[in-house]
């Protein structure tokens, strides 16, 4: 993790938002393996990035 955020801020960005999608209740209910899982392990970070100023 640190080294991604060492490229973003070489590049001069840095990060407005980190998004962790979840799996919606419904999913929840029909996979609560996967549900396990997620609340395990560290899944699909998203980052809204934008410059510095």
């Amino acid at each position: 993790m640190s080294d991604l955020l060492n490229v973003f801020s070489a590049a001069g960005l840095w990060i407005e938002a980190a998004i962790e999608p979840q799996l919606s209740e419904d999913a929840r209910g029909r996979y609560p393996h996967k549900q396990a899982w997620m609340n395990k392990y560290l899944g699909i970070l998203m980052f809204k990035l934008r410059p510095h100023q």
